[in-house]
């Protein structure tokens, strides 16, 4: 593990005038040293994982739950609760409340214009969001409880846990508990699901259709759901919903066909909304 330690302040140095002689040397030598110093501790471990890791031996959920509080801990330290990237955030979460009413839009206010934001869109009578509608659904049931963080954050564990069971099942439990080791730690997944933005929805929706389709614990039933999860998927992310949906049914060839009554649940849902 030392020699990649040692590598990436040496190679950020090197490469330093090459990248981005914009920033400041010190910077981005550190950050490729960070990038090298993972990679380094993810190889130790993965070298070393059958004596080094007992993580098999620990409960499949305690890594899920783990990841979720810390993404908690990260909204209400790291950002003390508030948008990471307002734009969209802000527009989501205003979806949601209009949703949480059991509303698919909100009467357009009075002067109109005095009420610009990015992303929320004033039509006729209508007042709404832009995005599509399936990230604001789910995160309509945490403005139901009052605290709509809790959904980035729930899902930010079940995604751990679903990559987990499907790294175990697929190449075994060592796989299983590095797959999950490596998850809960990841900063990026970290504070993704400590905001509102729809990243930690499409993640879930693509851990869980790969769960269904690529592990394939159920058989036809399975398929079917991971045909929903693919129609849910076009809901909240489209193009990630057709790059999903593609990529499973060439992993899956003639069973592709089972996918199909889920998608065109979605399809139908989407224009409906539409």
């Amino acid at each position: 593990m030392l020699p990649y330690i040692a590598a990436g302040f040496g190679l950020g140095l090197l490469l330093y005038p090459w990248l981005s002689p914009a920033q400041g040397i010190l910077s981005l030598s550190q950050e490729m040293a960070r990038q090298f110093v993972l990679l380094g501790i993810t190889l130790f471990i993965a070298a070393n994982v059958k004596g080094a890791l007992a993580l098999k031996r620990i409960p499949i959920w305690l890594p899920a739950c783990i990841a979720a509080l810390a993404a908690l801990l990260v909204r209400s330290t790291v950002l003390a609760g508030l948008p990471f990237v307002p734009g969209d955030e802000d527009e989501y979460l205003f979806q949601a409340r209009i949703f949480a009413r059991g509303h698919v839009t909100a009467p357009a206010p009075p002067h109109a214009e005095r009420f610009w934001a990015p992303g929320i869109l004033i039509h006729g009578a209508r007042w709404f969001g832009h995005h599509q509608p399936g990230h604001s659904l789910l995160l309509a049931a945490g403005v139901v409880l009052g605290i709509p963080g809790i959904i980035p954050a729930v899902s930010t564990g079940l995604t751990v846990l679903l990559l987990s069971m499907t790294a175990r099942r697929l190449a075994g439990p060592d796989a299983g508990a590095l797959t999950a080791l490596l998850a809960m730690t990841s900063p990026m997944l970290l504070l993704t699901g400590a905001t509102l933005v729809s990243e930690t929805t499409s993640l879930l929706a693509v851990a869980a259709i790969f769960w269904l389709a690529v592990a394939e614990p159920f058989g036809r039933r399975s398929l079917l759901l991971a045909g929903l999860m693919v129609g849910w998927l076009l809901n909240v992310r489209l193009m990630t919903g057709i790059s999903a949906g593609l990529a499973t049914m060439v992993l899956l060839g003639a069973r592709f066909r089972f996918l199909l009554p889920g998608i065109g649940v979605g399809i139908a849902g989407m224009m409906a909304h539409n």
